[in-house]
C-alpha cells in the first residue's frame, strides 16, 4: 500500500489536490477532519482541552466552539504549541489505525490530507510527502475568498504555520498552485503515475 501525506498553508489548494487524488482511486482520509471529530467525541480529549484553554469553549451540550478555541489557540505560538501537544497524539493513533484498516482491506493508495504533517512530526508514517504551495498573495486571496476569517484573522494564522520554505525543504513533491483546476490535476496525476510504478 501506498501512503501519501498531502499538507501545504492556508489557501495552497492541499485539499482540491487530495479531491483529485481521490478521483484517481485513492482513498483519503482528512487529518483535520479527523481532529474536530476526536475532540467533539473524546471526554479525555476535551477535558484535556478545557484545562489550557478553559471550560467556556464548550458550549452546553458540550458542542465545541470552534471558532472560540480557535481565537485562543491562534493568539500565540505558545497557545499553539500547546493546541498541538494535546490533539497530535489523538489524531496519529486514529491514523494509524486507519493505516491497518485499509491495507488489510487490500488498499493500494492511500494519502492523507494533513495540515499539521510536519508539525506533528508525523512524516515518517508515509511513503512520500507532497506539499500544495503558492505565493503568499495567492493563498490570502484564497483564504479570503472562501473563508468568514477577516484578513488580519488569516494573517495572522499563516504567520503562526511552519513557514512554506521549511515544508518545501522536506518534501518528496512539491505543486506550486498558481494556475487553474485543471493544472493542479495535471500536476497531481504526474506525482500519482509516478508514486505507482
Amino acid at each position: 500500500m501506498i501512503k501519501l501525506g498531502i499538507t501545504g498553508g492556508l489557501g495552497s489548494g492541499k485539499s482540491l489536490a487530495a479531491e483529485f487524488f481521490k478521483e484517481f482511486s485513492a482513498i483519503i482520509y482528512d487529518a483535520d477532519l479527523i481532529a474536530k471529530t476526536l475532540i467533539n467525541e473524546n471526554p479525555e480529549l476535551q477535558e484535556r482541552l478545557k484545562i489550557v484553554f478553559g471550560e467556556e469553549i464548550f458550549e452546553k451540550g458540550g458542542k465545541l466552539n470552534r471558532s472560540m478555541l480557535a481565537e485562543a489557540a491562534f493568539s500565540s505560538r505558545l497557545k499553539q504549541q500547546a493546541l498541538n501537544d494535546i490533539i497530535h497524539p489523538y489524531v496519529l493513533h486514529k491514523l494509524e489505525e486507519i493505516c491497518r484498516h485499509e491495507k488489510e482491506r487490500g488498499t493500494s493508495f492511500l494519502a492523507i490530507e494533513a495540515s499539521m504533517l510536519f508539525e506533528a512530526k508525523s512524516e515518517k508514517q508515509y511513503d512520500a510527502i507532497l506539499v500544495v504551495t503558492a505565493s503568499e498573495e495567492t493563498r490570502l486571496k484564497r483564504s479570503l475568498k472562501r473563508s468568514t476569517l477577516t484578513l488580519e484573522q488569516i494573517q495572522k494564522r499563516m504567520d503562526l504555520q511552519m513557514p512554506e520554505e521549511d515544508k518545501i525543504s522536506r518534501a518528496d513533491y512539491v505543486i506550486y498552485n498558481e494556475g487553474t483546476p485543471l493544472e493542479l490535476k495535471k500536476k497531481c496525476r504526474l506525482i500519482f503515475d509516478s508514486l505507482q510504478q
